[in-house]
């Protein structure tokens, strides 16, 4: 499970993705990206489901209006996610070519921050 952070520590790590960052990935405007805010409609839409998923896998994307440009506009999918009963985990036993999660459907609703930030960036 994931832990809670105090505000001040998620600053820190966020303003050292920014600075490592320096403009490499951006926003459809050409900013330096920040991160993304997830609807809370395709939250609810996955986690509705209890039974079929253990998550929500993020992963990280070039934009659909970028996929064939060489450029470094970032955006993100999303998708539940569960534990594949196939996985061959650390017993051995399984397929050793099945990865460890199945993901659901996926989505591209994720707005870029700059321009829908928090206050956790500033």
């Amino acid at each position: 499970m994931s832990k809670k952070i105090d505000k001040a520590l998620a600053k820190r790590m966020i303003q050292g993705y920014k600075k490592q960052n320096n403009g490499h990935s951006t926003t459809r405007a050409g900013q330096k990206l920040s991160g993304f805010l997830v609807d809370r409609a395709s939250l609810e839409e996955i986690l509705k489901h209890p039974d079929n998923y253990d998550g929500i896998h993020f992963y990280i994307a070039k934009h659909h209006e970028h996929v064939d440009k060489n450029d470094n506009v970032i955006a993100m999918v999303f998708a539940g996610a569960k534990r594949n009963p196939k996985y061959a985990g650390a017993d051995g036993k399984g397929d050793p070519g099945e990865p460890p999660y199945t993901n659901g459907d996926p989505y591209d609703h994720s707005d870029s921050c700059p321009d829908n930030c928090g206050d956790l960036p500033y």
